[in-house]
């Protein structure tokens, strides 16, 4: 578009960048991921998610969002739509880590999941060849972000805590504090 300006252009290439510049198999796999694997019904915008809350039929027992909001079956095993930003550089999968590879993560929404009433709709069996999968894999990787690491808060070591705790009642006991 002629009206927006070059430096904004170049922002969004750079960070999500368009099929053509990727290989054929990113090519064919960004087709996939927006036709017959759906996935940018829940995987969409800059930040390639909806952060929405889907139950994708992964086994086991965690309940999800169905812990907050007792009574509503979609949001049973519901958990949130992660980014696919950086995805390679993410494993393992899902939000208790039970998936260890992309080609796996794959298998699971080709046919993996399983069959519950609170199952997204978006959830179906997807019939992927293994060329596909390989090709939606290829695709992820186009998903870089130049966004800065994120790193957890400065680790406070109990020893140091303990001993502030310390000192503050020694000083409250002497009315300081």
């Amino acid at each position: 578009p002629a009206a927006v300006p070059s430096s904004i252009r170049r922002i969004r290439q750079s960070q999500f960048p368009p099929p053509r510049s990727a290989g054929d198999g990113a090519k064919r796999g960004y087709v996939s991921f927006n036709t017959k694997g759906h996935w940018s019904a829940c995987q969409s915008g800059w930040r390639v998610t909806d952060d929405s809350f889907h139950d994708i039929g992964l086994k086991g027992g965690d309940i999800g969002r169905g812990k907050l909001v007792e009574g509503v079956e979609i949001l049973r095993h519901a958990f949130k739509v992660p980014s696919l930003r950086n995805v390679t550089q993410r494993a393992p999968y899902m939000h208790n880590g039970a998936v260890q590879t992309l080609d796996a993560v794959m298998r699971h929404y080709n046919d993996g999941f399983e069959y519950r009433p609170s199952k997204s709709v978006e959830i179906h069996k997807l019939n992927l060849t293994n060329e596909e999968i390989k090709d939606l894999i290829a695709f992820l990787e186009t998903l870089p972000s130049t966004d800065p690491k994120v790193t957890g808060p400065p680790q406070v070591h109990a020893e140091h805590t303990a001993m502030n705790c310390a000192k503050n009642a020694d000083a409250a006991a002497l009315g300081g504090v």
